[in-house]
């Protein structure tokens, strides 16, 4: 006769067994990449697609195990090659925490230099080498206690990641931008074209002695409206596009543009932009050529602005630092010219590859109306060409020259005439009259000089509208009503416009 066992004693019988499991097994070395990405995770959510994080714990676990086997070969154990590979991940995830800790307890102090962290790094790692090497087995204790502690700390993250998520999904902004289809409404082409940082005109006089006007006129004679004494919203890039896209002021910032939480509220705002809702819903193709990614329409540069993908877990990384801190030193130092061509260079090579796949969609033809979102940055710095286009030397980089008045003109007469070839590329391919926004998404934010903090939100704001309807802007517009009104015109809805505002946005 079969007997039953005590559910007690089932119980006691699987802890045993669990123990023993944890006893045996260094889980702990895959336990810490586990831990490092989902702790990173938890710190930016809403910042790192769970794609991203996915990819990257995969990664981890892939250098884990094959750190495992490569010490294993060299001391045949596998607790200590465990061990010691655990030791090296730890170094590289927590790194950056360390070094941070060192610079608040002992600024300007060689304990912080790398020259003198380097070399202690390695032989911290060769005395362990040799103290695992001359132990005969490493004991139960420390393996349990490994274990257990990262599984805890699993799943105090993954507790906090979970509530995020249902809080964040419960505390949603509801879009109380109500837009309705219009069937018989025209479906122009439109394009946003985002100079970023392009002043307007009375703050180049006042700032920097220049007339602009000329630029102006030569978008008139083209056509185009323009805003008087426009303003941006926010002063600083993402903030600024993120109302413009959303038609709203940004509910919950705490103004700085260093804050991740911040981040993420101007990237939320841009993912649920009920302006592009409402063109994709209207049978609009989006083509996303900008600093910025969409869901679904990731951006093709190289990211400048808003942390994208892993960056904002891999941070903190030792080799993260270390490119950081002195790839750019070491590529100088041994003449590595594709690589200082890469960090000098990177908002140029990004404005050309913008240009060029604007230019290239320009002229593709589509049954469908397009809406293209092209994000420059000039004239903002680094000041890559002068007013003849000639590019700069290297040598010649860097963001002391942005108070170079001379130079900044010489840029900004430049971009000119890179917006004008790109809006006269626009109409010679167009089919039918499109619609062109030209809109600069801050003002002047830099000078030696004391100057108003006014400046930093006056931009140029250009529109070409067939049929030149432009009744509803006005003087002193800001962006927030900029696609309010152009929807009321365009496409017969009926939103409210907003008071026109400017929040000064910290570094």
């Amino acid at each position: 006769m079969r007997l039953k066992m005590h559910p007690e004693t089932k119980r006691t019988r699987l802890l045993t067994s669990m123990k023993k499991i944890f006893l045996k097994y260094p889980f702990f070395l895959f336990l810490l990449p586990l831990f490092f990405v989902l702790h990173g995770l938890t710190e930016n959510a809403g910042l790192v697609p769970v794609s991203g994080a996915a990819m990257l714990l995969l990664f981890y676990l892939g250098i884990a195990l094959g750190l495992l086997l490569f010490f294993y070969l060299f001391y045949r154990q596998f607790r200590k090659a465990a061990i010691i590979a655990f030791c090296l991940l730890a170094y590289q995830f927590f790194f950056g925490a360390v070094q941070d800790l060192f610079r608040d307890l002992f600024p300007g102090s060689f304990l912080n230099k790398y020259s003198f962290i380097i070399p202690v790094s390695l032989l911290g790692f060769l005395g362990l080498l040799i103290l695992l090497k001359k132990r005969k087995t490493i004991p139960d204790k420390p393996v349990l206690y490994l274990n257990l502690l990262f599984l805890l700390l699993i799943a105090l993250d993954a507790v906090q990641l979970l509530r995020y998520a249902v809080n964040h999904k419960k505390n949603e902004p509801v879009v109380t931008t109500i837009l309705q289809p219009c069937i018989d409404c025209p479906k122009p082409d439109i394009y946003l074209l985002l100079a970023d940082g392009y002043p307007g005109n009375s703050s180049v006089k006042d700032l920097l002695g220049y007339d602009n006007s000329g630029f102006e006129t030569q978008l008139k004679n083209r056509g185009f409206h323009i805003v008087d004494s426009s303003r941006s919203n926010y002063n600083f890039t993402a903030f600024s596009v993120a109302s413009l896209l959303s038609m709203n002021y940004l509910p919950g910032i705490k103004g700085s543009n260093h804050d991740k939480k911040d981040l993420e509220i101007c990237k939320d705002e841009m993912r649920q932009s009920p302006l592009l809702s409402f063109l994709q819903n209207d049978g609009y193709r989006f083509y996303n050529y900008s600093i910025f990614s969409f869901d679904g329409y990731p951006s093709y540069t190289t990211p400048t602005f808003l942390p994208q993908k892993t960056v904002p877990i891999t941070a903190q990384t030792f080799t993260r630092r270390i490119v950081k801190d002195l790839w750019y030193h070491m590529a100088t130092t041994f003449r590595m010219p594709s690589v200082i061509h890469r960090f000098k260079y990177a908002d140029q090579i990004n404005n050309e590859k913008l240009y060029a796949l604007t230019q290239k969609v320009i002229s593709k033809k589509s049954s469908a109306p397009k809406f293209v979102y092209t994000h420059l940055v000039m004239p903002h710095h680094p000041l890559y060409y002068d007013s003849a286009g000639n590019l700069y030397p290297i040598s010649r980089l860097g963001d002391f020259h942005y108070h170079d008045t001379a130079r900044r003109i010489g840029y900004l007469q430049y971009s000119n005439r890179k917006l004008l070839s790109l809006i006269d590329s626009i109409l010679k391919a167009s089919a039918r009259p499109p619609v062109i926004f030209l809109i600069g998404d801050h003002g002047i934010r830099e000078l030696k000089k004391p100057f108003d903090d006014r400046y930093q939100f006056m931009t140029i704001n250009a529109m070409l509208i067939p049929e030149s309807d432009y009744a509803g802007y006005y003087k002193g517009q800001t962006h927030v009503n900029q696609f309010r009104i152009f929807l009321n015109r365009q496409f017969k809805q009926q939103l409210n416009l907003l008071p026109d505002t400017s929040y000064l946005i910290t570094e």
